[in-house]
């Protein structure tokens, strides 16, 4: 039985997810403070029209969006060409879901003057995103194809990857839409067809919603099927089947915070042997957006997977990435071009006819640029080395690439 897929990550994780909740806890303390005393202010003077707003953009970060609709309504009873609160109204209206009221104001907002480029920016990504939302089937995705460059032998290979998702909208007020992604990766290396690569992933479920409006809880009941082929051809199991069925959680605590897990059982078959692996994994992670270009996470993964024959594989790690994405003037296309990185560490305990233990280091980091409307090329570096306790399987290796693509 061979075990050389890692997964997983060290415990260090649960401390930051605890402090990362802490964290939005204490801050939604203070905006909860913030609005008691703006409130406050508002019995004093019902009519001040920035007292409003603030109290409005405050509730919006509480996901009190009723709070904040009610009050936008009122501005703008009292002036009707307040742009700012057209804007923050039609946030507020995204939020709740209501999504041709929201594109509706946001439709006024976009006529009237008073906001700078990166609120227009942001309305502009907002009404598009109401558009899409009305549509009750949607398709996206993006299809790209390059060369990797690996250090370690001196190959070079083409790669192309597809990825394709499909939204269904369940107009139900619990059952917000039905998701399903699909990916696929293959990577070729004509001097060394033994490096051969194909992955291939189709997750589907429902997103539900537990309370009712575009933000907070969200649960995710999902079955998973998974392919993956090399072409060392050398019978030890690298080429396997699985199918899972698992639970996605998602919350969006605030404007900055959020936390997610993942909870998955499965069974895999190796297609060369014919042994079956039963497995179970969990992730769990936090995401801090510090700014609207800018987002960083961190995920604890644990998993094991235990094969009929009697071998098995316990694993942890963690990884944290980042991802920034900032405006180039001289670009052809309007986006954003976008970098990204990360580092991991993941230990593997294998027990079995050959045990042995395993940690595995990485890093990597993009850069993507859009050189006309959604095309797109982006280079890439990954570095990744295993330090074994059984010497043969000590590796290092390092991966270049450039791929041209589109997003859809």
């Amino acid at each position: 039985m061979n075990f050389n897929r890692l997964t997983g990550p060290s415990l260090a994780l649960a401390v930051a997810i605890s402090a990362s909740a802490a964290l939005a806890q204490t801050n939604t303390a203070q905006v909860e403070t913030d609005r008691d005393a703006v409130f406050a202010q508002l019995l004093r003077a019902p009519t001040d029209r920035a007292l409003m707003l603030r109290y409005a953009r405050l509730s919006v970060e509480l996901r009190d969006y009723e709070a904040a609709v009610s009050t936008l309504e009122r501005l703008l009873d009292l002036d009707p060409g307040d742009t700012r609160a057209r804007y923050e109204l039609g946030i507020a209206y995204y939020a709740l879901g209501s999504y041709e009221l929201a594109r509706y104001h946001f439709g006024l907002a976009d006529q009237g003057s008073g906001l700078n480029a990166e609120e227009r920016e942001a309305l502009a990504a907002y009404t598009e995103g109401a558009t899409e939302n009305l549509d009750l089937s949607r398709w996206s995705g993006e299809v790209s194809a390059g060369i990797v460059q690996a250090t370690e032998g001196d190959l070079t290979g083409q790669a192309a990857q597809l990825s394709l998702r499909w939204a269904q909208d369940m107009n139900g007020p619990d059952i917000e839409y039905w998701l399903t992604d699909l990916v696929a990766r293959d990577l070729r290396f004509s001097d060394d067809p033994a490096q051969d690569q194909t992955h291939l992933r189709l997750r589907t479920g429902p997103w539900l919603s537990l309370q009712g409006d575009a933000y907070g809880v969200y649960l995710r009941p999902y079955l998973e099927l998974a392919s993956e082929r090399d072409g060392s051809g050398d019978g030890f199991g690298d080429d396997i089947d699985a199918a899972a069925i698992g639970l996605q959680y998602r919350n969006t605590i605030n404007a900055h915070w959020g936390t997610y897990a993942d909870f998955g059982i499965g069974r895999a078959e190796e297609v060369d042997t014919g042994i079956g692996v039963d497995y179970w994994r969990v992730a769990l992670g936090a995401s801090w957006r510090p700014a609207r270009q800018t987002f960083v996470r961190g995920t604890l993964r644990v998993r094991e997977d235990t094969a009929d024959d009697g071998d098995s594989v316990a694993s942890q790690g963690l990884r944290i990435e980042a991802v920034h994405e900032f405006p180039v003037d001289w670009s052809p296309s309007p986006r954003d071009w976008r970098v990204a990185g990360f580092v991991q560490m993941d230990m593997a305990d294998y027990a079995g006819a050959a045990p042995r233990e395993d940690t595995v280091t990485g890093a990597g980091a993009r850069l993507r640029g859009y050189v006309y409307e959604d095309i797109f090329i982006e280079g890439n570096v990954t570095w990744l080395e295993r330090d074994s306790d059984n010497d043969s399987f000590d590796d290092q290796e390092t991966l270049v690439g450039i791929m041209v693509g589109m997003e859809f």
